[in-house]
């Protein structure tokens, strides 16, 4: 495959990092009325669907961090804490539940309460601007 043209690279820079078509090619120096057209014919180029995919493919690999790697970590670090001379239960234990909210186990509940009620809070504001309001004396009329 031909390597890409500098402006092909812009694109895909830009692309992968999570711009729209359009917006990525206004980015790599495209004319913004021809930017739609040109993000079109650029994604339909073998070289660069290629580079794109392969870019994602890396992204995906270097960010993935799934249910097995949360547990395998929350693993490590309870056999840390039980070899240790001196343990720490409290956090062996926070671990552990963290480990059965992973899997599902335990699922944290939270209770929302308003914490303003929207009457009281409009009849205050509509009280503060009342208090504030200026009477004007009007201007006199050209034509007076």
């Amino acid at each position: 495959m031909k390597p890409l043209t500098a402006r092909q690279a812009r694109f895909v820079n830009a692309y992968v990092a999570g711009m729209s078509a359009a917006e990525a090619a206004r980015q790599a120096g495209y004319k913004a009325a021809y930017a739609q057209k040109a993000a079109r014919d650029i994604l339909t180029h073998p070289t660069v669907a290629a580079t794109i995919q392969e870019l994602r493919m890396d992204l995906t690999k270097k960010t993935q961090y799934d249910l097995a790697a949360a547990v395998a970590e929350t693993d490590k670090w309870i056999a840390m804490i039980e070899a240790s001379a001196n343990p720490n239960f409290m956090a062996a234990s926070r671990l552990i539940a963290h480990k059965a909210e992973l899997h599902g186990l335990l699922i944290q509940r939270v209770e929302v309460k308003p914490s303003v009620d929207i009457r009281d809070a409009l009849a205050a504001a509509r009280a503060r601007v009342a208090a504030h309001v200026v009477n004007v004396p009007a201007l006199p009329s050209p034509l007076d």
